[in-house]
């Protein structure tokens, strides 16, 4: 899921010289904590400031993050269900009818399979956070240790059924989540990796699930109901 960065391959490097030179055995494993506690150490040595939570957490979570699966609602009662299972995407959707809610399945076109399949979270060396779909990036949010990238004309107040009242723009960690982008009035042609789900849309919020390690990227419409949450592992 994640590649081997140049970032760790040299505190890797750096950290297997210094145990040789200590000890003379070089048999011993390094993982990605390691790595960080190597940059937290040398961070605190050089600066005397300690590597912040938000950086530590997102040195983990540096490559590709492929979707994994989607869940939409539209208007008072559709639901719709993409789930990735054994390298296979199938979909299906229900609603509300006589009281009683029926399934349906949702034939895949080629055009959809493609925008399934090449949905990523690229997490880069710089700890910048980005989307593309189809070799398009859609959107970015450069590394700030102090905030996200918030780019709301409206008060979150105005969609508390999706965003929490005490999003701002310094807002890193709040309650399980770590927020890296927010934006409203967006312009369809900016939401065109999501199209295909059919829930109507013009804004988006991107945050990693602390507790579950996977991004979630919530695509919603500022003035109703719709929305449709992307999962990404």
């Amino acid at each position: 899921m994640k590649k081997v960065t140049t970032i760790f391959g040299a505190i890797l490097f750096a950290s297997s010289i210094l145990t040789n030179c200590s000890s003379g055995t070089s048999d011993k494993k390094v993982n990605a904590t390691d790595s960080v506690n190597t940059v937290k150490t040398e961070s605190k040595q050089s600066s005397s400031e300690p590597i912040s939570k938000k950086k530590e957490v997102i040195f983990l979570l540096i490559g590709e993050h492929s979707l994994k699966s989607i869940t939409g609602s539209m208007g008072a009662n559709a639901l719709v269900d993409y789930t990735l299972e054994n390298g296979k995407w199938t979909a299906y959707g229900s609603s509300i009818s006589e009281g009683n809610r029926e399934r349906y399945d949702i034939d895949l076109s080629k055009n959809d399979l493609q925008k399934l399949n090449t949905m990523k979270i690229n997490v880069g060396e710089d700890l910048s956070v980005s989307l593309s779909c189809e070799g398009t990036v859609y959107f970015n949010a450069p590394y700030k240790d102090d905030g996200m990238t918030y780019l709301l004309k409206k008060s979150p107040k105005d969609y508390n059924s999706v965003l929490p009242e005490k999003l701002q723009a310094s807002t890193t960690f709040l309650d399980d989540y770590l927020y890296f982008y927010a934006k409203d009035k967006i312009a369809e042609a900016d939401l065109k990796f999501a199209d295909f789900v059919g829930a109507m849309a013009d804004a988006v919020v991107l945050k990693h699930n602390q507790k579950t390690n996977e991004f979630e990227l919530v695509v919603f419409y500022g003035d109703c109901c719709d929305n449709s949450t992307f999962i990404f592992y």
